[in-house]
């Protein structure tokens, strides 16, 4: 062991005190461990066996939710439904020292965490454009908005049935008088038909028209003044 004041024992100071790998942290005691030796080492000491051996399914489960859930949180936070590059996002993620580390979860890398994520419904997977970067591309899927756009969407198909029902019924009703109308027109058409009909079944009788001239009388007078008895 190094000295206190030596500057092999700040060197340590500043190893300890600078970032660590999370892959070397221990989810049940809560440790972090410096490099790859020391996190062995750790695994195998009886106060870590004896966390792990009293540790349930239940216990991983709350690891799994718990991280899906800080995770999710965060991307609806800082970027909402924008899309970010998993990795990158990954990176803003662990800042918080306090979250719970993947490596307490059945996931063993990002790339499995995210298509989990994906199938689920979660967040929406695309494969990024750029070589130089992750993989993977991930946004955030706001399933209140979509409740919301799928309610308002209802509301229009119901407003719009219920509009066409309304022109149906109109255009039904308009029908049923053009109907009325048109067999009320043929009844009295029909009327007018039967008088002439029975008007040209009549008899016509002949108009005798009398050529004979009517004889005036003459009145006889006496070439001597006198009636001529």
């Amino acid at each position: 062991m190094a000295d206190i004041g030596t500057a092999k024992y700040q060197n340590k100071r500043i190893k300890l005190a600078g970032p660590q790998k999370l892959k070397y942290y221990c989810q049940v005691c809560q440790k972090q461990c410096r490099d790859s030796n020391g996190f062995k080492n750790h695994v195998n000491s009886p106060s870590h066996m004896g966390k792990v051996s009293d540790m349930d399914m239940g216990s991983v489960e709350d690891y799994l939710k718990q991280f899906s859930t800080d995770f999710l949180r965060l991307l609806r936070l800082n970027h909402g439904t924008k899309k970010i590059n998993a990795n990158r996002f990954y990176q803003e993620f662990i800042l918080d020292k306090e979250h719970v580390h993947m490596n307490a979860t059945k996931w063993n890398s990002l790339t499995a965490f995210v298509k989990y994520l994906g199938r689920e419904g979660l967040v929406k997977v695309e494969n990024s454009e750029f070589e130089n970067e992750f993989a993977l591309e991930i946004s955030y899927i706001d399933k209140a908005a979509l409740i919301r756009d799928g309610e308002s969407k209802k509301q229009k198909v119901a407003h719009s049935q219920k509009d066409d029902e309304v022109t149906v019924r109109l255009l039904q009703k308009r029908k049923e008088i053009g109907k009325r109308n048109l067999e009320q027109y043929e009844k009295e058409n029909k009327a007018n038909d039967d008088v002439k009909s029975k008007s040209n079944d009549l008899p016509v009788k002949p108009v005798k028209i009398s050529l004979a001239l009517k004889k005036r009388k003459l009145e006889k007078r006496s070439l001597f003044g006198g009636e001529d008895d």
